[in-house]
């Protein structure tokens, strides 16, 4: 089957809540799977609650060179509201840091962001907010 073929075979997998067969009609089936097999695979795995095939399919992505975009954002945004956030920031540190950094702007809020920007050693004073030192 071409892309658009391995697409609706693996939407309709997951579809069926057998995130399982979907991966592996994408590994299998698909040549080279794009972003939309990808993305309806992770939505399928999140909405499932299936982080052991998200994970695989994050590493097949990375793996692949297809980088994530605005709905793979947008769906482990769905993500970062759950439980399942926890082994997710577990399983994340084995991946590639330019990879996992991509995945994890989609998980962390960006009112945490903001918030918990990172400073420079060069442009700390020593002081906390307060005024007082860090001693």
């Amino acid at each position: 089957p071409n892309r658009v073929h391995g697409a609706i075979l693996v939407k309709a997998h997951c579809n069926a809540g057998d995130t399982q067969s979907a991966l592996q009609v994408m590994r299998n089936k698909v040549k080279r799977p794009d972003i939309v097999c990808y993305n309806t695979l992770i939505s399928a795995c999140i909405r499932l609650g299936d982080t052991d095939n998200l994970f695989t399919v994050l590493r097949d992505m990375e793996h692949s060179g297809v980088p994530p975009d605005q709905h793979t954002r947008l769906s482990l945004e769905k993500l970062a509201t759950s439980a399942t956030l926890l082994k997710a920031g577990a399983l994340l540190r084995t991946f590639d840091v330019s990879f996992r950094n991509r995945v994890l702007s989609a998980l962390v809020p960006s009112t945490v962001k903001a918030e918990f920007s990172p400073v420079r050693h060069s442009d700390w004073d020593g002081s906390l907010r307060d005024g007082n030192s860090p001693r």
